[in-house]
């Protein structure tokens, strides 16, 4: 996403202005009315979407005016050209040449295999460029579009990060030649609508392809603004740039969402301190919605559940290298196959991340805003059901638990028992917070019967709240189940003000479970205070941040954070 929308998502976090719903667009919402309607295919309806993405002056008259209302929208559109690049080869000619020419590629001679002589013939040279040892910052001839020193900033920018992807065993980008592979070849990063010469861009952000004769030549369009948002245009870049390490696979098999939600992933990995990801929110507002939803937006928020396949599984950095490593259409299936030499499978580890996710409880938990919860309770026994927003397939409704008014300080014992109606894909995870923030997570998944069962002790003492998150993983439609929670007090004595120790909770046969930071204490500005959705779960809405705070955001120096 550009750097224009994720600043548009930071004012209305700030509650300087109203936050929007996640919508794909006019453009997007027309196209899809003329193919339900039978009017328009679905390869015709994907090149007119790359089109209006890229050069909405080539849409035809009803499509133009749509996409009018939609300036800005988009986010980076790489996922939509990797849905062209899998259709290329069985798109009609005409099709071909309206794509080609949103793209502005030159006509190439087939059956060109050299990455560098397919680039040549996919694109022309441009008058200016800026070359590092492995990138060239080109721009047209409209050079006062241009901030040369920020252009240099901007490479060098590049090169870190690059070093950084590499450093993590992950192929060169695609677009870089070296000995080697045969040949020296520098990616190309163009600055668009600086010249009739480049490529052009419709939202202040980027986007990474490559030429239709050899993908492997690909290349980077970004927006001549860039260079002027310091730290946050590096970041837009590093999400380009590890598109491009995911063109180096040969890989389009894996889902476009994960495309956006691993490269935004990506981001924080190269530019660990500036936290760009936390403007993207459409998961936390609404968790019962799938995770494999693409709608230009929904994608990137979906960064969490990488953040906890990094954080939480066996070498979890290195997991996010390997599922590109292995072909598959399906992310669950190819994670399932991953984690099976990990002793895992997809779906405990999507339990573990609803857990953790429930309180944010990640490296970076104080930027990032919490899920909304479809109920809570602090009397009990409670009876909680779905109500209108029941989980789809691999979606999740969570539930805040605070400790009854007579808790006391007699040690209780949080129970959660699930009904899955006899659908046993459910799954169930508890997570219970201590007031320094930290977390105990505990997961299990429904049995045949579709039913499940957690406890955990220390409920109201040392933990106070809890969240329960009920999860349809891997159903179809949409999952009706009911949850009755309890809290009982127990006859041991009570828990001391220590942590549990580290084999597991005492008493409770719980697993091991892990202290992870996290906690309301520093408010996040990311964090929504609409009423529709928890302000970071916290009772009391954080102030909005002072409009210093958002420059001196906006200006976040870059270290770098070495990964195992």
């Amino acid at each position: 996403m550009g750097t224009a929308a994720r600043l548009a998502l930071l004012l209305a976090a700030a509650g300087l202005v109203p936050p929007a719903a996640a919508s794909a667009g006019a453009l997007e919402d027309g196209i899809a009315r003329e193919t339900e309607a039978g009017r328009m295919g679905a390869d015709e309806a994907l090149v007119w979407t790359v089109v209006g993405a890229l050069k909405p002056e080539l849409l035809p008259g009803p499509l133009r005016e749509a996409a009018r209302g939609d300036e800005g929208r988009r986010g980076c559109a790489t996922s939509l050209l990797v849905e062209l690049r899998r259709r290329w080869d069985r798109l009609s000619p005409d099709l071909r040449g309206i794509a080609a020419r949103a793209l502005g590629w030159e006509g190439a001679p087939a059956g060109v295999q050299s990455a560098a002589a397919a680039w040549s013939n996919c694109r022309s040279e441009v008058p200016n460029a800026f070359e590092t040892d492995h990138f060239r910052i080109l721009w047209g001839s409209q050079t006062s579009l241009v901030n040369e020193a920020g252009v240099e900033a901007l490479a060098e920018s590049l090169e870190s990060s690059r070093t950084t992807f590499l450093d993590l065993g992950y192929l060169e980008p695609a677009g870089i030649g070296t000995e080697q592979q045969g040949e020296v070849w520098k990616l190309p990063i163009y600055m668009g609508n600086t010249g009739s010469e480049v490529p052009s861009i419709g939202w202040s952000g980027g986007y990474t392809t490559g030429c239709p004769d050899n993908w492997q030549a690909a290349y980077i369009v970004l927006s001549p603004d860039m260079e002027d948002f310091g730290v946050q245009g590096w970041e837009v870049a590093a999400h380009e740039l590890y598109h491009a390490v995911q063109f180096a696979y040969n890989n389009y098999g894996v889902a476009g969402w994960w495309w956006e939600a691993s490269a935004t992933w990506a981001e924080d990995v190269a530019w660990p301190d500036s936290n760009g990801f936390a403007w993207f929110t459409d998961y936390q507002r609404a968790p019962w919605v799938t995770i494999e939803m693409e709608n230009g937006s929904h994608e990137y928020s979906m960064y969490v559940l990488a953040t906890s396949l990094e954080e939480v599984e066996e070498e979890g950095v290195h997991l996010m290298r390997e599922i590109w490593e292995t072909p598959a259409s399906s992310v669950p299936a190819a994670f399932d196959a991953l984690l099976e030499s990990r002793g895992t499978t997809f779906v405990d580890a999507f339990a573990r991340f609803t857990g953790y996710a429930a309180h944010m409880a990640f490296e970076d938990h104080d930027v990032i805003s919490l899920p909304t919860t479809s109920g809570s309770a602090s009397e009990y026994p409670a009876e909680l059901e779905p109500g209108q927003d029941p989980p789809e397939r691999w979606g999740t409704n969570y539930f805040k638990l605070t400790p009854p008014a007579d808790a006391g300080e007699d040690m209780t014992k949080v129970v959660a028992e699930l009904d899955g109606l006899g659908d046993p894909k459910f799954v169930l995870a508890l997570t219970r917070i201590r007031e320094d923030g930290t977390a105990l997570v505990t997961t299990a998944a429904a049995g045949d019967d579709g039913t499940a069962t957690l406890e955990g002790i220390d409920f109201g003492t040392l933990y106070d709240p809890a969240y329960v998150a009920v999860s349809y993983a891997d159903g179809q439609g949409d999952g009706v189940y009911s949850l009755r929670v309890d809290v009982v007090a127990q006859d041991e004595d009570p828990g001391s003000d220590e942590p549990p120790p580290p084999d597991g909770d005492d008493d409770t046969g719980d697993p091991p479970a892990e202290e992870v930071g996290a906690g309301c204490g520093g408010a996040s500005p990311f964090a929504w205070s609409d009423g529709g959705s928890p302000n970071g779960g916290c009772d009391t809405a954080p102030s909005p941040p002072a409009l210093g705070s958002l420059v001196a955001l906006l200006a976040l120096a870059a270290s770098r954070r070495r990964r195992a």
